[in-house]
């Protein structure tokens, strides 16, 4: 993918970024968990509406004003999936999910695990060059200048302009799509 269109795929979430992503169930976006504004109580005993936030997504640009539901957080690993609003009890959110998703371009995944040359999308929103350093927790980055306050959630990228990995501190490690997305995305996107 070209490194223009991958920065359409690019949003604010919260004071952070994420991404959109094409998965069977429609476009997603991936995120830093910690640019959410709590962690919603676990699934099976939480209501829609303790997991949908609003005012959460919006351009690069601009004070983020889209509703997103929260489909997978995990704390530890500080990545989440964030998805539209439910089309019944709250249509007009939904349509504004679905009109912001539309108009992104979705990035390509790739499973790499290994070390690489990749690509990082700046505050000034120019895509500069790193190096990844793999481990079982996630990918180190090795980039100049550092990532700064403002970055967290935004996809780190192969030399292909695909996603691999999620920017969340300057230290990280940073989580690897392939080992930390839940298992029914990985599956979607990666085929395992």
């Amino acid at each position: 993918m070209e490194l223009g269109e991958a920065k359409l795929a690019v949003v604010r979430v919260g004071a952070g970024r994420g991404f959109v992503v094409e998965s069977s169930g429609g476009r997603l976006v991936i995120t830093a968990a910690h640019c959410l504004p709590e962690v919603p109580p676990a699934m099976s005993f939480s209501l829609i509406e303790e997991r949908t936030f609003s005012d959460l997504l919006g351009a690069l640009e601009v004070p983020p004003t889209i509703a997103a539901e929260c489909l997978f957080v995990d704390p530890v690993a500080d990545i989440a999936v964030l998805g539209e609003p439910d089309s019944q009890s709250i249509p007009v959110e939904w349509e504004a999910y679905d009109n912001m998703a539309t108009a992104c371009s979705a990035l390509p995944v790739s499973s790499s695990l290994g070390n690489e040359s990749g690509l990082l999308l700046h505050l000034d929103g120019l895509f500069r060059p790193c190096i990844l350093r793999a481990s079982h927790l996630g990918f180190r980055i090795e980039v100049q200048p550092d990532i700064q306050a403002g970055m967290a959630g935004s996809p780190i990228l192969n030399t292909r302009g695909e996603a691999v990995g999620v920017v969340v501190t300057n230290k990280g490690p940073h989580p690897k799509l392939i080992d930390h997305l839940p298992a029914w995305l990985a599956r979607d996107l990666f085929g395992k």
